[in-house]
């Protein structure tokens, strides 16, 4: 499951009912106070990793009516209700008007220990009478609703309820339908978390309690992820000792009452799941044996911080992820600037992988002008103290010229200026290309190569070297970041340059050949589209160094292609099926490692018409680069 929305009533701050979207990276901007870190909390205690207190019901709302609720998408085929028992959310009719599932949690915070009340769904439900409240009725009632209305269940297994209430709304034909709260019994709750993705939420620095050990030390993710994945196993394992437990208890009994009747009919067996994570104590200690949740804030947000990083290269190559959120309240915490801007291509990676989201909140412009528009959620608290959340629609292209509203505000909150020193932005399709054309750049800067512009002679400079000192900024299609938006605010009218993917093989027009000729034609000399004669941009890479560099990762020696239309394979697709990776793991490598590794002799041999060089040369002059 994918996690697309939270929403929210008479939980601390949020009174009245807030949905926030949630994005594969989403990063949550708001002044103190605004209600960041609600949200965070608000899903742990969702997910069941954190409890509710009674300061967490609102002071002004209803107390007894405590709501989280989570929408998801990409949901499991089946879910299995028991061993012996499968169905579908669908059939069951508890997915909402977009065929998404949306959980609402109810706590009660007006008693003196505040509990879960219930969990529904809201779901497009059928509305007709004795067809509308199937999912309330126990095995006896749905049998007795079956012949009632005098239905014949023949070929229908009576003992499971989600067969009878199959069984019961086929019978109707025509149903109506309509949004309706339903409550779930423990038997479709329990189903229907088992597919939850695991929660991990790391608080920022304070006082170092029990608690925080959970929150601080990421071992103990490390622990929930494996017990996840192995949890058919645990449950057999439970079902066994508990059977063989409970055979032993009833026997006991038996003898009991042998001796003593009265006392026996007082006594039952009583099983309780164990909580398999308490079983395993795992930690990360220096030479002194200081745990970590005790260390420096700087060394525990160090470690963090190159947790996520193993975590992400660990997840390009699993083919058994357990689909994870990470959420990290102000990850910039103790953190040099070069290490913020790091976490942020570490997130941003992360969320890159199937299955994975990363939920920030953050109070530094540095992570925030990083990350694309889309993903930025900007708090505020109106005048009427009521909060309210700005975000932008995703979009195709960077060709609107509309500023996101949540642009000004995040920028005006965090302080974003314009950058003047900007030159250039390079606009391509996806991160992978920003890679390649980093580490081409180096290569040809390290052998002093040089251009004939209409500025004169130039040599191609480091295009990474000109990112960090802000005169270049690469912007991806549909992803705008913040810097880039900030910087068009300032009305500075700077030179645009489009890279596209060709994509299809000749005779067939290229992918994006209208939106390059719609730049060219009406963008006037300040935009310039290209489009890369071959496939795509791993189709300059040399295919030995290909060969080499994927050897060396694999361990053994590999032969990736030797077709003879090395223009248009499609490299990544070659490289995933030579190497089982995933396509993201294997662009990856490609585009970094590979890039890296091609010399300007090989960047010659393989594109001898120089169109790659006749890209930087483009760039040099449209930005008076140097």
């Amino acid at each position: 499951m994918r996690l697309i929305s939270i929403r929210m009533k008479n939980f601390r701050c949020y009174k009245d009912e807030i949905r926030i979207p949630i994005e594969p990276l989403t990063v949550i901007i708001g002044k103190n106070d605004a209600g960041k870190s609600t949200i965070l909390d608000a899903l742990n205690i969702f997910f069941g990793e954190g409890k509710i207190d009674k300061d967490d019901a609102s002071t002004r709302g209803d107390k007894s009516d405590v709501i989280i609720a989570c929408e998801f998408d990409d949901l499991p085929s089946k879910i299995v209700i028991d061993v012996n028992a499968e169905t579908d959310l669908q059939s069951e009719y508890l997915l909402n008007r977009e065929n998404h599932l949306e959980v609402i949690k109810v706590f009660n915070c007006d008693l003196a220990t505040p509990k879960l009340a219930e969990t529904r769904v809201l779901a497009h439900h059928p509305t007709d009478p004795q067809y509308d409240d199937l999912h309330a009725l126990t095995n006896a009632k749905l049998k007795q609703r079956a012949k009632d209305l005098q239905i014949n269940l023949v070929n229908v297994d009576d003992r499971k309820n989600h067969e009878l209430r199959k069984a019961i709304w086929r019978n109707h034909g025509a149903l109506t339908f309509q949004d309706t709260q339903i409550k779930l019994d423990d038997e479709l709750r329990k189903a229907i978390e088992a597919h939850f993705p695991l929660y991990a939420l790391f608080k920022s620095d304070r006082p170092s309690t029990d608690q925080d050990v959970e929150a601080q030390d990421p071992m103990k993710i490390a622990v929930r992820e494996a017990l996840k994945k192995k949890e058919k196993e645990l449950e057999k394992i439970q079902k066994d000792v508990r059977k063989e437990v409970e055979a032993l208890a009833k026997l006991t009994l038996k003898k009991l009452g042998e001796m003593d009747s009265s006392l026996a009919k007082r006594l039952n067996p009583r099983f309780e799941a164990p909580k398999w994570d308490n079983l395993f104590k795992i930690s990360l200690t220096g030479d002194e044996e200081v745990p970590v949740n005790k260390r420096g804030s700087g060394v525990r947000r160090l470690i963090l911080l190159n947790f996520f990083r193993a975590k992400a290269e660990q997840l390009r190559t699993s083919k058994n992820a357990v689909n994870m959120i990470f959420a990290i309240e102000e990850p910039e915490t103790s953190q040099h600037p070069s290490n913020q801007r790091m976490l942020m291509e570490v997130f941003s990676d992360l969320a890159d992988q199937p299955g994975n989201q990363v939920i920030l909140s953050t109070h530094t412009p540095v992570l925030a002008q990083l990350a694309p528009v889309s993903a930025l959620r900007y708090l505020e608290v109106n005048p009427k103290n009521k909060r309210e959340i700005h975000f932008a629609k995703p979009s195709k292209t960077t060709l609107s010229a509309k500023v996101p509203k949540v642009v000004e505000l995040a920028s005006k909150a965090l302080g974003v200026l314009p950058d003047h020193r900007v030159k250039l932005f390079v606009c391509v399709e996806g991160p992978h290309d920003i890679s390649f054309l980093k580490n081409i750049s180096k290569v040809l800067s390290k052998n002093k190569v040089s251009v004939n512009t209409a500025l004169g002679n130039r040599s191609i400079p480091d295009f990474g070297k000109l990112e960090k000192e802000g005169k270049v900024i690469f912007v991806m299609l549909g992803g705008s970041t913040l810097k880039y938006w900030v910087t068009k605010l300032a009305g500075l009218h700077l030179p645009e340059f489009y890279l596209f993917d060709r994509d299809n093989t000749p005779p067939a027009a290229a992918k994006y050949q209208a939106t390059a000729d719609e730049i060219n034609r009406k963008r006037g000399n300040r935009c310039k589209a290209v489009i890369t004669n071959r496939k795509e941009l791993e189709n300059y890479l040399a295919s030995h160094v290909v060969d080499s560099v994927i050897s060396s990762e694999l361990g053994r020696s590999i032969v990736v292609s030797r077709s003879a239309n090395l223009h248009f394979d499609d490299v990544p697709v070659l490289v995933v099926n030579a190497t089982g990776w995933k396509q993201g793991h294997a662009k990856k490598i490609l585009n970094e490692k590979a890039a890296r590794k091609m010399t300007y002799a090989e960047l010659q041999a393989v594109d001898p018409a120089g169109e790659l060089i006749g890209w930087f040369a483009t760039m040099i002059e449209m930005g008076d680069l140097s």
